[in-house]
């Protein structure tokens, strides 16, 4: 009989870090525990593993988490910065050359997030030896992490308007400073804030008999069925976001000459920091996303050794692989504005500091910093922006999934391989020559919404208006021999020479294979992106050639 139990706790200082609301926990626990013991006779043993810990912390970021828009010097595509001799073209310092390669912001964003966890890990294991010749395994192990997560954050959107601008030297390159010019200031200054939590779930359940039907002939037969579930764990969704904003903003300027980029913001209307009483939510978004793959599979291999010590290496097996990815999203594209400013308490937002966040980050502590972002209880500002729109359903996720794909991919495979060796000739050889073969079978269904127009709603966002749901089918089958051969010849006591020939295949992904169209929801002015899979994605097929001369001293 052997048992063990361990209990800890975890200080981490990163809680510290975060404004009073996102806090967690500074010290957390964990808890662990192995036991095992086999019966008198050695015939049956059994062992149980479990730990359970949970994690409170935090972190702080800043970035341009919608990327950069990315062209070359000459290009006067739409986001360019204005070319040598055009208007604006006096406010830029250092302008990329015509072959230079530069990229503008598309915004900036300073946000700091709380997040707490808690995860739960367990295994049994069971074993029983009824005959000297067999013993069989049966095991069932159980993993779960869960997630919440909350956040706030402020953000600057460039809209490409009138600008000013310096550049580091090509052929890349990156702004120093990079500003946009807003006049009169009536733009909109952006916070956000976010409650999600999310839950993944991994079970499986296997048995497995190991048989030596003498000293020459041995059998393996193992089955098992695994599942792995994700999806939300709050009635807010999987993410969300719920956009809060001001109307006052003027030019913002972004200094990115050091590690940390320093905002300075122009604010209208004779105000020097944010106003809780010209602020109300806009858009929103409420993500509900569902993934489920189950996995049955069943296999038997052997292997057999002759009396001139070659062997024989067979086996076959079944796989069959169901794979669901679902997704609703209850979006609101109120960038303008979920009602008025006055249908919102001023005490619900509540401006705060946020530079000393970033205190450990080079450029940090810069005064001419814009340094305030809006702090506020999610459910109350969430409940409130649904008493103005008069549906609370607008405001969580929808248990409806919109978008739901499904792939099953059914396997079958065999393999046969014979190893040899010739070690009394003059060359000693040694042989390892197979084949496998490999049939596979796809179906997949998908629900996606269907893409009736494009509504313009901001200045540079065109979300995609969709209609109903509807259903797409397809399906695919391919079926492959795969052989392989291996050859080696010791040349001397310490010269190998080694060839080897083989054809493998590389699966698509499930992405690549689920059937149905999807449009991702924000278009651009140059246009909107999307993807569609195929299940009758065929693998890629490798031919594999290898030789090498090894010398052993």
């Amino acid at each position: 009989l052997h048992a063990n139990v361990g209990l800890k706790g975890v200080h981490d200082s990163s809680n510290e870090n975060l404004p009073g609301r996102l806090q967690g926990d500074a010290l957390t626990p964990e808890i662990s525990g192995i036991f095992s013991n086999t019966s008198a006779d050695g015939r049956f043993g059994v062992s149980l593993s479990g730990s359970y810990q949970e994690r409170d912390f935090g972190y702080s970021q800043v970035g341009v988490p919608n990327g950069w828009r990315s062209f070359r010097g000459d290009s006067t595509a739409y986001g360019t910065i204005p070319q040598p001799g055009t208007p604006g073209s006096e406010n830029i310092v250092n302008r990329p050359g015509p072959n230079d390669i530069y990229s503008v912001p598309q915004n900036l964003n300073y946000r700091v997030v709380g997040v707490e966890r808690q995860r739960t890990n367990g295994q049994l294991t069971l074993q029983y030896k009824p005959l000297d010749n067999v013993t069989t395994t049966l095991d069932y192990t159980y993993s779960e992490n869960k997630i919440q997560q909350q956040r706030n954050e402020m953000s600057v959107w460039f809209n490409y308007g009138p600008s000013a601008s310096a550049w580091t030297n090509g052929p890349v390159a990156g702004p120093v400073s990079y500003s946009e010019i807003v006049n009169p200031a009536t733009s909109d200054l952006a916070t956000a804030g976010s409650n999600a939590a999310t839950r993944n779930q991994n079970k499986s359940l296997g048995f497995n008999v190991d048989w030596a039907v003498n000293d020459q002939f041995k059998l393996n037969f193992d089955i098992h069925r695994s599942t792995a579930e994700a999806g939300a764990d709050s009635p807010f969704g999987s993410s969300n976001s719920l956009g809060v904003s001001g109307f006052y903003r003027g030019t913002s300027v972004v200094d990115f000459s050091k590690d940390f980029p320093v905002l300075q913001q122009q604010l209208g209307f004779g105000l020097t920091g944010l106003d809780p009483s010209r602020t109300l939510v806009t858009g929103s978004a409420f993500r509900n996303s569902y993934m489920k793959s189950e996995i049955d599979q069943a296999q038997v291999n052997g292997d057999f050794t002759f009396e001139n010590y070659s062997q024989l290496k067979f086996g076959i097996g079944s796989t069959e692989v169901k794979n669901r990815s679902a997704f609703s999203n209850v979006q609101r594209d109120t960038w303008g504005g979920a009602g008025t400013a006055a249908d919102y308490p001023d005490d619900l937002w509540i401006p705060s500091s946020f530079a000393q966040y970033f205190d450990a980050i080079d450029g940090s502590g810069n005064p001419a910093q814009f340094n305030q972002l809006f702090l506020f209880d999610f459910e109350r500002a969430r409940q409130a922006a649904a008493q103005v729109a008069g549906d609370d359903a607008l405001y969580r996720t929808s248990p409806v999934f919109t978008t739901d794909r499904r792939v099953t991919e059914k396997s079958k495979n065999a393999y046969l391989q014979w190893n040899n060796s010739w070690d009394d000739l003059r060359v000693p050889i040694s042989l390892a020559a197979g084949v496998r073969y490999e049939e596979t079978k796809v179906e997949a269904q998908a629900l996606v919404p269907v893409a009736v127009g494009i509504d313009w709603v901001a200045n540079n966002e065109l979300p995609i208006r969709l209609a109903d749901s509807a259903f797409a089918s397809g399906s695919g089958k391919y079926e492959y021999w795969l052989p392989s051969l291996d050859l080696s010849f010791k040349l001397t006591e310490d010269l190998v020479l080694r060839g080897s020939y083989g054809e493998t295949i590389g699966r698509p992904g499930w992405g690549d294979i689920q059937g149905g169209q999807t449009l991702n929801q924000i278009a651009r002015l140059e246009g909107g992106t999307g993807q569609e899979g195929n299940p009758g994605l065929k693998p890629l097929l490798s031919h594999n050639i290898d030789f090498s001369l090894e010398w052993y001293y």
